[in-house]
C-alpha cells in the first residue's frame, strides 16, 4: 500500500480537527457544518493518492464548487482559499510528524504536493465557470427584468451625444451670422 495513503488514513482525525480549527476558530455551528466535508476530503484525498489520479478529488471539488451559493450583490470568496487552508494544515501535521522511516519523505511530499498543484489548477478553471455562469444568469434575468432600462440608457446616450453635437454647431453659427 501507498506509503501517502497510510500516512493520510492514520493522520485523518487530527487533519480534520485542525483544518476544522483553522477554516472556523470561534463559530461552532460553521465548525459542525464543515466536519463532514472535510473528512471527504481527506477521504478523497488518500484515494487520489492510492489510484496516483486525480479524478476522486475533481469530482469533490466541483460538487463543491457547484454548492456554492451565490447571493444578489455577493462578493464570491470560493473554494480556492479552503484548499489552501488544507494544504497548509497537511504540512504542519507532515512536518511535526513524518510518514515512517523507511521512505523518501521529499518524494512523498512531491506526491503530496503534485496532487494539490493539480487540484488547485482543476478548481480554479471550475470556479472561472462557475462565476462566469452565474454572472451570464445574472445578466440575462436583468434584461429579462428590466428591458426598459437598457432602451433607456440607449435613448440617454443619444440625448447627450444630440446635444454635444449641437453645441458646437451654435457657436460656429452665431460666428457665421455675425
Amino acid at each position: 500500500m501507498n506509503p501517502l495513503a497510510v500516512w493520510i488514513e492514520t493522520h485523518r482525525e487530527q487533519l480534520v480537527v485542525l483544518s476544522v480549527q483553522e477554516l472556523s476558530p470561534r463559530d461552532m455551528i460553521v465548525r459542525r457544518s464543515v466536519e463532514a466535508p472535510l473528512r471527504a476530503f481527506f477521504d478523497v484525498l488518500r484515494q487520489s493518492v492510492l489510484e496516483d489520479s486525480i479524478e476522486p478529488m475533481e469530482l469533490l471539488l466541483t460538487s463543491w464548487v457547484a454548492g456554492r451559493y451565490y447571493s444578489p450583490g455577493d462578493n464570491p470568496l470560493g473554494v480556492l482559499p479552503v484548499l489552501g487552508v488544507l494544504k497548509r494544515v497537511i504540512w504542519q501535521v507532515f512536518q511535526v510528524t513524518p510518514p515512517s522511516e523507511g521512505n523518501d519523505i521529499l518524494a512523498l511530499a512531491a506526491e503530496l504536493d503534485l496532487i494539490f498543484g493539480q487540484a488547485v489548477e482543476f478548481l480554479a478553471k471550475a470556479e472561472a465557470e462557475a462565476l462566469v455562469q452565474h454572472l451570464s444568469q445574472s445578466s440575462a434575468d436583468s434584461e429579462i427584468i428590466e428591458p426598459r432600462t437598457e432602451n433607456d440608457v440607449k435613448s440617454g446616450i443619444v440625448a447627450v451625444a444630440a446635444h454635444e453635437f449641437k453645441t458646437p454647431m451654435t457657436v460656429i453659427e452665431g460666428y457665421t451670422n455675425m
